[in-house]
């Protein structure tokens, strides 16, 4: 559908059925995003060396209230440590939500 077409940087492509609405805007790389709450509408925003873009409003909003990212198990615990196969980290995995 949307995902064929090559965007160049601050373009975006968007795709809507009643209130689900499926966007994908390029900024660095390709950012999608779903809403059922925000349409295509796109405000003036301000980038960190002072240069004023078009961004779509669901994407600021998603940025203002994102938060953080959850770190209750950092990347590095997720690869077996070197005295530990992938079985036994799977099986300790497995205790854990037991």
């Amino acid at each position: 559908m949307f995902g064929n077409k090559k965007l160049k940087t601050g373009e975006m492509v968007a795709w809507q059925k009643g209130k689900m609405m499926a966007l994908r805007w390029r900024d660095k790389k390709d950012v999608c995003l779903m809403s059922t709450v925000h349409n295509t509408s796109t405000v003036m925003a301000r980038t960190k060396g002072g240069k004023e873009i078009m961004k779509p409003q669901v994407v600021i909003v998603y940025n203002n209230t994102m938060g953080g990212v959850d770190m209750s198990r950092p990347s590095n615990d997720i690869l077996p440590r070197n005295e530990e196969t992938a079985k036994e980290v799977l099986q300790e995995d497995l205790r854990a939500f037991s």
